[in-house]
């Protein structure tokens, strides 16, 4: 892959906690750059075709390098549960359980999508020290943001977990959420629908968010960060 393109990854503004392949890369020289590029097998996905399964065998990772893609989960009601999505530049594909990957993902646009097999990856190591480095950081920073999310689980009031739902969400999705049911939300946050509901209305008569029938719009990301911080029990 040309120089350009890594020019036209960093031009994208970063979402979410995908590990940026600028990154990745981050202290090697142009033509070791577009060495490592141009080592990953490219394939291009129509809209809406599935790249992995949940529960896949891990067999490497990820690059969008053109188009958007959608990592989500379904709960054991059947609702689909966004998780992130990734735009050009950045690897997905890292979570994995027991070797096996943690989500479903999908196109949502016409996108070309590299993929990195950990052999090939374990070469670029040995050969770039430096992605190595880079790799080890970035996951311990990205461990470090897990554990707060469980810490908030774990200790945080309903209205914190919520709060830092929509957060995670608005990273990836922007302010409007579309799609997303309070029932999903839900499952995810540990809570009944009901309580959930609640709490987003308190929420929206808070000025914090606007509720329509099938969008959250977060009004005041500074004012649902304060919430999010709220340590409570119960």
């Amino acid at each position: 892959m040309p120089r350009r393109s890594m020019r036209m990854f960093e031009a994208v503004p970063s979402k979410g906690q995908n590990i940026d392949i600028t990154q990745v890369l981050g202290g090697l020289s142009d033509i070791e750059v577009e060495a490592i590029l141009g080592m990953t097998e490219d394939k291009s996905y129509t809209r809406g075709t599935c790249i992995f399964n949940l529960g896949e065998q891990q067999r490497g990772l990820y690059l969008v390098k053109s188009g958007l893609v959608e990592e989500f989960r379904i709960t054991e009601s059947g609702n689909r549960l966004p998780i992130g999505r990734v735009m050009p530049g950045r690897l997905f594909g890292l979570s994995s359980k027991e070797g096996t990957y943690c989500c479903f993902t999908q196109a949502l646009d016409e996108s070309v999508v590299g993929f990195l097999a950990f052999p090939t990856l374990e070469d670029v190591c040995r050969k770039y020290p430096r992605v190595a480095v880079n790799l080890v950081e970035l996951l311990a920073r990205r461990l470090g943001e897990f554990e707060e999310r469980l810490e908030s689980l774990a200790f945080s009031g309903l209205r914190a977990r919520v709060s830092w739902a929509l957060l995670g969400l608005s990273a990836t999705h922007g302010a409007k959420l579309s799609g997303i049911t309070h029932e999903a939300l839900a499952e995810w946050v540990a809570g009944s629908r009901p309580k959930v509901s609640q709490v987003l209305e308190e929420l929206q008569q808070a000025g914090v968010l606007h509720l329509s029938r099938s969008e959250i719009e977060i009004l005041d990301s500074a004012g649902l960060e304060d919430r999010a911080k709220e340590i409570a029990l119960g």
